[in-house]
């Protein structure tokens, strides 16, 4: 599931329920709405096509 942290912004995915931001260690969370969703989306993606460049580079 998608969360986003209403203390200080943080998206982020967990499996399971969370209590806590893993950034702010604040306890307003909920679940991330479309567009964070979507932003989040896009930036995992970007992540990991980062990762296939450097693996690719050091072959």
């Amino acid at each position: 599931m998608n969360y986003a942290c209403d203390e200080c912004g943080f998206v982020f995915r967990r499996i399971g329920a969370v209590e806590r931001c893993p950034i702010c260690d604040g306890i307003k969370l909920r679940e991330a709405n479309r567009q964070e969703q979507d932003a989040l989306e896009k930036w995992i993606a970007k992540e990991r096509g980062e990762e296939n460049r450097q693996e690719k580079k050091k072959e």
